[in-house]
């Protein structure tokens, strides 16, 4: 349904007026709105930018106190401080356990290392020089001892080259590339010479291998050694000059002798030949006083007789040139108790002879050593029903200890001290005859032979003689120096060596 029309005039001109004025209000409304927004863009950025630092600030701080705290331990730990550190903190961060971690290990190290000042402070107590130089020979360290030993102050040889204390170069020359201990001469400030012991070795930093020195100052311990060489050189001066005096009185006094008992020889015989005639020509018109003085006469020439032979073997053994072969003192043994054996073949005496026994030794010794142990053997058996004599050895320390062992009277240890003392007797005359010489020429064969002898016995319960031979040639000593040198083991009865109680058991 139509209701109306409306009719609009609008100039042409007007509209136009109309439509420039719409557009000016737009486009003071679109500035407008460009700058509000820009200043709200501003102040969201000025807004954002203080937060930032802000926010900034406290991020750095809280980063800064574990960092300024690990650089301080790091200061700290270079200077040579190894304490416990108190900035170890519950770590909320990386930069926290880092920190937390280098005071862990600063507590290790704690722990497992020394203080530089402390370890000076060992170096310098040293009674010993201590030297530290670098691969170019300069001195890095050097201890209070070097110092006070080579006249320097403290640190005054620091930087100077090793060099300046050897007082010979070559010596110095000769170390390098060598360790191990040596001895020198080292100069003091004043220019004296030190002899010194040095021990070199190497040591090594990250930075270059260097060397050590330990020096000690011996310059006394040489003066003593010289003083000990002249003292030696005298005294072995000495020793000869008296050797050769008491070689010349104990070939006077074996010459004297021998004389004598040779020369003793002619009034003994006359002696004896005076006595048988008168026992021939006159004995019945003696009385019986008479005849027993004439019995007596004899008896007494006999001993004088046995006496004389004694020492004149005796006298023999040590003058006599030794010929040294390997005897086979079993052989020799068993010819010596067979002929022994014929002495009484009525007595009922066992001889146990070990096989197979050698020794070096002169034959014509050997024999006559083993004829004096096996008679001195046979004569104190002879109370005995059932007599044993043994010969055997055993072998002590790579050598050979030869033994006469009887089951005869023995002896008492404490009165036998001197036991091989020429006319020494245990037992008198009327118990078991005999010179006394026996034993002697016993020990100056085995002494001409470089060995030793000695004895061992219980009385009433047997005797075990013991002798050693050296391998080697033997000189012809004829002074007592070997005997009182050996005086325990040649004049005494041992038990020390081996008890005549486990011999017995064998």
């Amino acid at each position: 349904n139509v209701v109306g029309s409306l009719r609009l005039g609008l100039s042409l001109g007007a509209l136009r007026s109309r439509q420039v004025e719409l557009k000016a209000i737009i486009d003071r409304t679109q500035a407008q709105s460009h700058r509000d927004q820009e200043i709200a863009m501003a102040a969201v950025l000025a807004t954002l930018l203080f937060l930032g630092i802000v926010v900034g600030g406290l991020m750095a701080q809280r980063m800064a106190r574990p960092v300024r705290a690990l650089a301080q331990s790091v200061r700290s730990l270079a200077g040579g401080d190894t304490g416990n550190s108190d900035r170890a903190t519950a770590a909320r961060n990386e930069l926290e356990e880092l920190a937390q971690a280098f005071a862990t290990l600063r507590e290790s190290l704690g722990r497992t290392t020394v203080s530089r000042d402390f370890l000076y402070g060992i170096i310098d107590s040293l009674n010993e020089g201590l030297v530290v130089t670098d691969a170019t020979g300069t001195i890095r360290l050097a201890n209070r001892a070097v110092g006070e030993m080579f006249g320097y102050g403290p640190g005054e040889l620091e930087g100077k080259p090793f060099a300046l204390l050897v007082a010979a170069p070559q010596d110095f020359a000769v170390w390098a590339g060598q360790t191990g201990l040596s001895e020198s001469a080292f100069r003091h400030r004043d220019g004296h010479i030190l002899a010194v012991a040095v021990s070199r070795s190497v040591v090594r930093d990250d930075a270059a291998a260097g060397e050590a020195y330990v020096i000690a100052d011996i310059t006394e311990r040489k003066h003593l050694e010289q003083e000990l060489w002249s003292y030696r050189g005298r005294l072995e001066q000495l020793v000869v000059e008296r050797t050769k005096e008491l070689s010349a009185v104990v070939a006077e006094l074996e010459s004297f002798s021998y004389s004598v008992s040779h020369d003793l020889h002619a009034p003994l015989r006359a002696i004896n030949g005076f006595g048988a005639a008168l026992r021939e020509d006159y004995y019945e018109q003696l009385d019986a006083t008479g005849r027993n003085y004439l019995e007596r006469m004899g008896i007494a020439t006999v001993r004088m007789g046995q006496l004389i032979d004694g020492l004149l073997t005796l006298t023999r053994v040590v003058r006599s040139e030794l010929r040294r072969d390997v005897v086979d003192l079993s052989t020799l043994a068993s010819e010596v108790a067979a002929e022994i054996a014929a002495y009484d073949p009525r007595r009922q005496v066992t001889f146990r002879i070990a096989p197979e026994l050698r020794a070096n030794g002169d034959p014509a010794h050997m024999r006559l050593l083993l004829q004096n142990l096996f008679g001195n053997a046979w004569k104190f058996t002879q109370r005995r029903s059932s007599a044993l004599i043994e010969f055997g050895a055993v072998e002590e320390e790579n050598q050979n200890t030869f033994f006469v062992r009887d089951n005869g009277a023995g002896f008492d240890p404490e009165a036998a001290r001197g036991l091989f003392q020429p006319f020494y007797r245990l037992h008198g005359s009327d118990e078991f005859p005999g010179t006394g010489i026996g034993l002697a020429t016993v020990q100056r064969i085995v002494q001409r032979h470089g060995g030793e002898v000695w004895a061992d016995g219980d009385p009433d319960a047997g005797a075990t003689f013991y002798f050693t031979l050296s391998d080697g040639e033997a000189e012809d000593q004829v002074e007592e120096s070997r005997v009182s040198s050996r005086t325990p083991a040649s004049n005494s009865v041992s038990s020390q060596r081996f008890s005549a109680t486990a011999w017995r058991r064998m």
